[in-house]
């Protein structure tokens, strides 16, 4: 096959190595499965794979990403609850917005959620962090962490991501 050949000459020449079991197969339109393989090797076939940080799925959901990206910021805010908790305000506010949020907010722009449950998701993040950031676990009534997060300065992560949006917008235009 011609195609082969070209992809062992181009391989060669630039010293890449593929390496088959780290290669997966993400087919997203067709249901009918072919078998590809690589060093004699037959390829897996995955739903969901990871791609520059961000996790895709076959069905072009985001479920799968925004579960994988709220595990990852609740552990890191674990962290910061037991390591600065008696720091100061700013800095518990400067070290969510740096290691927590960039998390939330990465590539945001491609996989921006449209079901209420993965918005919530996310933003019950967030409001865990104004808790911590204030050091207020106390306040029960509603509002309380609305309040809080305007205290902050802190923007919703729905609202953070609309405007992300309409920069690309008004910059493709």
């Amino acid at each position: 096959m011609p195609g082969c050949s070209l992809c062992t000459w181009y391989l060669s020449t630039h010293t890449c190595q593929l390496f088959s079991n780290k290669c997966h197969i993400l087919s997203i339109k067709n249901k009918t499965q072919f078998f590809y393989s690589l060093n004699n090797e037959t390829l897996e076939y995955v739903t969901t794979n990871p791609y520059l940080g961000i996790t895709i799925s076959n069905d072009l959901k985001w479920h799968s990403h925004i579960s994988t990206i709220t595990k990852k910021a609740n552990s890191t805010l674990g962290f910061l609850r037991r390591n600065i908790r008696r720091c100061p305000i700013n800095s518990k506010r400067t070290a969510y917005i740096a290691l927590v949020r960039a998390v939330l907010e990465y590539g945001a722009i491609v996989w921006d959620p449209y079901h209420r449950g993965d918005i919530d998701k996310l933003e019950q993040i967030q409001h865990r962090a104004a808790r911590f950031i204030t050091g207020d676990y106390r306040s029960r009534h509603p509002g309380s962490v609305t309040t809080m997060l305007t205290n902050l300065n802190l923007d919703t992560l729905d609202n953070r991501r609309r405007d992300q949006r309409l920069k690309i917008h008004v910059q493709n235009c």
